[in-house]
């Protein structure tokens, strides 16, 4: 089973754990996958996923169990959009930390015993923080280790960014740059940016 999570106003989240969710009143979306059309409610894959809800006392959070075979997972941040609907993918089928902003696409109907309302601590534990942090630790670990000096060389984008906005100086010498604002420098190895230029293709299927 699939464990995924909604937030819900509370007087509502007491009902669907008492008569379940019905994906007919719920239903926010259609897509076609694999030549069949589907209709789905959309949830969270973590429950810190939702900054607004997460602390609003207004709101509780439901956890869903749900068969893997009604469930999806796509990437809400290029949402809408062809692209949204090509990075759709069975939830059995999906890595944990592929998507900055995941989000479960849920296409059945879920009885009671399917739903509970998580009240202080979860029911299961959370394997991670949230889907951004994993995210860009699985983006930066990856990197690191597929090219050599990355953590050097985005530190160099990063301050080059700042010289260009005028925060401060660069100084150069052979090998090394310099960035300098009053009385404090940071210091970093030359880049050869021309290395990254095929980091699209490598993650083409």
């Amino acid at each position: 089973m699939a464990q995924v999570y909604v937030y819900l106003p509370n007087d509502e989240a007491k009902l669907a754990a008492r008569i379940g969710i019905k994906l007919s009143e719920k239903k926010v979306r259609e897509f076609v996958f694999s030549g069949n059309k589907y209709n789905c409610y959309l949830g969270l894959l973590n429950p810190n996923d939702d900054e607004i809800h997460r602390n609003d006392k207004g709101f509780a959070c439901v956890k869903l169990e749900v068969d893997e075979r009604s469930c999806f997972v796509a990437d809400s941040d290029i949402f809408p959009g062809e692209m949204y609907f090509s990075s759709i993918v069975p939830f059995s089928k999906y890595h944990l930390g592929s998507y900055r902003s995941p989000e479960a696409l849920i296409c059945c109907t879920l009885l009671p015993k399917n739903v509970s309302v998580q009240t202080g601590r979860f029911d299961s534990p959370l394997l991670y923080e949230d889907s951004i942090t994993l995210y860009l630790e699985n983006m930066q670990s990856f990197f690191s280790e597929k090219f050599d000096d990355f953590q050097n060389d985005q530190l160099l984008a990063f301050f080059e960014k700042l010289e260009a906005k005028g925060v401060c100086e660069r100084i150069e010498s052979k090998e090394v740059v310099t960035f300098v604002k009053e009385s404090v420098h940071f210091t970093f190895r030359k880049a050869d940016f021309g290395k990254y230029e095929s980091v699209f293709e490598i993650f083409v299927v």
